[in-house]
């Protein structure tokens, strides 16, 4: 799981989802079963799928992110 702030330090796009005021980034179509970006209630992503957002290439390298707490 990972800090939705974090995550969208690493990635401006993900900006275009929504970020309610537990912090959690979900897809902007909720009627979409494919959801992007899933969170669990406590603003902690589970599934970010970088391939549906447009994300491609080698994973950049986390460790300068202090918020993230795991990934």
């Amino acid at each position: 799981m990972a800090d939705c702030k974090a995550l969208v330090t690493a990635f401006p796009d993900l900006l275009n989802y929504n970020i309610t005021g537990t912090n959690c980034c979900t897809s902007p179509d909720p009627e979409n079963v494919s959801q992007r970006v899933l969170c669990d209630g406590s603003s902690r992503i589970y599934h970010l799928d970088l391939a549906a957002n447009g994300l491609e290439g080698p994973i950049p390298d986390f460790s300068a992110l202090t918020e993230l707490t795991e990934l």
